[in-house]
């Protein structure tokens, strides 16, 4: 399991145990964005370092948002996207 949360193009990733396996939780620009409810200017201004610093201070909300999102049986599914709204 990777440590941390680290940026990758666009999104913002960390792993964590979600049901029972681990997983990597991406969480895309726009769905911080729209939490945020950024407009246009604030959010093409914010940076990497920014992103994952609120994924890193707002952990359990995200592991919420990811439970939330698989299903326990679906062991295979090992990668979990979190999009606009979903937060």
């Amino acid at each position: 399991m990777r440590n941390g949360v680290w940026t990758h193009g666009h999104n913002t990733e960390f792993e964590a145990r979600i049901a029972g396996e681990s997983r990597t939780i991406v969480v895309t620009s726009e769905a911080i964005e729209d939490y945020l409810a950024l407009d246009p200017d604030g959010a093409a201004s914010m940076s990497p370092e920014e992103r994952v610093n609120f994924v890193s201070d707002n952990l359990p909300l995200f592991i919420a948002a990811a439970n939330r999102k698989i299903d326990p049986i679906d062991r295979a599914a090992d990668l979990i996207t979190i999009r606009t709204g979903e937060i």
